[in-house]
């Protein structure tokens, strides 16, 4: 039957050329037109049943682009903690790499401050060395030296130009 009626709707898709005295004149055929309509009618049962779908399908639509929003959402998020914690990492190692650099700065001072210390030091011995030639030189307990005189016996300690006394790993004892 719908396939009749599709047909018939076809047939009169026509129009009049005109009307003369109340009756039309001619006729004109539109073909594209009539078609469209058997189309309409004969496609009638599928187009309701798709739009059928789509109206029962809508909810799960929705529902699916909101958990599609929210999963975009985390991991947007997540990538954000990540990289957060990755800028936190880069900063805590640069900071445990700026205190090695200072501490290795500061060791390399201290030594260059003992080298200067035992320059001076060993200057002050040389000269007190060479000003009491005759003196012989022992190391106390706590690894000082001091000088005894051969003929009085009398000791002194050996200090540097700050009042420091000399051990005697900085001066070789003679």
């Amino acid at each position: 039957m719908r396939k009749f009626a599709g047909f018939m709707a076809n047939l009169g898709s026509g129009s009049p050329l005109g009307i003369s005295g109340g009756q039309p004149i001619g006729y004109k055929s539109d073909i594209a037109g009539g078609f469209k309509n058997q189309q309409m009618i004969n496609d009638e049962p599928y187009n309701s049943a798709v739009q059928e779908w789509l109206r029962k399908s809508e909810p799960t639509l929705e529902s699916a682009k909101l958990e599609n929003t929210r999963n975009v959402n985390q991991r947007i998020g997540a990538s954000n903690i990540r990289t957060a914690q990755l800028r936190e990492e880069g900063l805590s190692r640069q900071r445990n790499w700026d205190t090695v650099k200072q501490a290795d700065l500061e060791e390399k001072q201290r030594q260059g401050q003992e080298k200067i210390d035992t320059s001076k030091q060993r200057a002050a011995a040389y000269t007190w060395d060479k000003e009491h030639p005759n003196h012989t030189y022992r190391e106390d307990a706590e690894g000082n030296i001091f000088s005894v005189d051969p003929k009085t016996d009398e000791t002194q300690y050996l200090f540097d130009q700050e009042g420091n006394k000399i051990k005697s790993k900085i001066y070789p004892m003679k």
